[in-house]
């Protein structure tokens, strides 16, 4: 059987997890904060640096969920199943989750990866492997603007060029001075 070493993560009765998904035990978890430098050549054939851009946080994982559980209390289920059926709905829906780590909370977050690993000294548990992202969503705001637009000068000849032109077929002069059109 395969030793797995209790966790050091456990703080009281805090429970760990993926939303309502809690695992028995947390084997790793890592923290990734990693930054963007620009970087610009110069004319010396130097190289500056003037900004510095976080990128969104990110992490990974690992824990057990199993069948029998000090946590979950009688065995009522196959609670390892109903995990990896909830995990995999979870990632198929694309679904936003809160994920509870020992040293800090994560919300708003997509599940990048989770390999999930069963083998013959896993006996009625599971191990899962969590790769997860922060996302970070906008809110579009919506301004209805009631606008009224008066050109400058209309009259202008550039204006009157580009203005619709009728064709007045041939026009003709009356005696009278009344202008008849003939079409």
């Amino acid at each position: 059987m395969a030793k797995i070493p209790a966790s050091m993560f456990f703080k009281g009765n805090k429970l760990y997890g993926i939303g309502e998904i809690k695992f028995d035990i947390i084997v790793t978890e890592d923290h990734v904060h990693a930054s963007s430098v620009s970087i610009h050549p110069i004319e010396d054939g130097s190289e500056i640096a003037d900004h510095i851009q976080n990128q969104m946080e990110a992490g990974n994982m690992t824990g057990i969920i199993s069948n029998f559980s000090l946590n979950a209390g009688p065995i009522v289920s196959n609670r390892a199943q109903d995990a990896y059926d909830a995990l995999v709905s979870l990632w198929e829906e694309r679904n936003l989750v809160t994920i509870y780590t020992v040293l800090h909370v994560y919300e708003n977050v997509a599940i990048a990866n989770m390999p999930v690993a069963r083998d013959a000294d896993s006996g009625e548990s599971l191990t899962v492997q969590i790769s997860f992202q922060v996302v970070k969503k906008v809110k579009l705001q919506e301004i209805q603007l009631d606008l009224t637009v008066k050109p400058k000068n209309l009259n202008t000849n550039a204006n009157r060029q580009v203005a619709n032109q009728s064709n007045a077929g041939r026009t003709t002069t009356t005696p009278q001075g009344n202008v008849s059109v003939i079409k």
